[in-house]
């Protein structure tokens, strides 16, 4: 299990919007893209620059993201809701490998790194 208290300030923000977007979206989990969309979001954020920088247009990274968060099914009633964020070695492996190396490594101090 992963020590959320170790993570950036900015990544645990990022984890608490990624959480409320699924909410609002009434999606039962958080997926990557919660996450993404997160970390693009926020003020000061990194994403934005490092995709400018790597030639991509984080306003396209966006709307792929509204198109991706918009196909998932949403969950009403008393049990929906998504469930909390896992940082679970297992969850930080499946992003790991969903999300770019240097979003990751923007986002984490240099001592995560290695359990992602």
């Amino acid at each position: 299990m992963v020590d959320v208290n170790r993570m950036t300030v900015k990544v645990q923000e990022a984890l608490q919007q990624a959480g409320g977007i699924a909410a609002r979206r009434n999606h039962q989990g958080i997926d990557v893209e919660h996450l993404l969309m997160a970390l693009l979001a926020q003020d000061g954020a990194l994403g934005p620059a490092l995709l400018e920088a790597a030639g991509v247009a984080p306003r396209a990274v966006r709307d792929a993201l509204e198109r991706e968060l918009a196909r998932r099914p949403q969950v009403r009633g008393a049990a929906a809701g998504p469930s909390p964020p896992s940082c679970s070695r297992s969850a930080i492996s499946r992003c790991s490998t969903s999300m770019p190396w240097w979003l990751r490594r923007a986002a984490m101090p240099p001592a995560c790194w290695s359990a992602s």
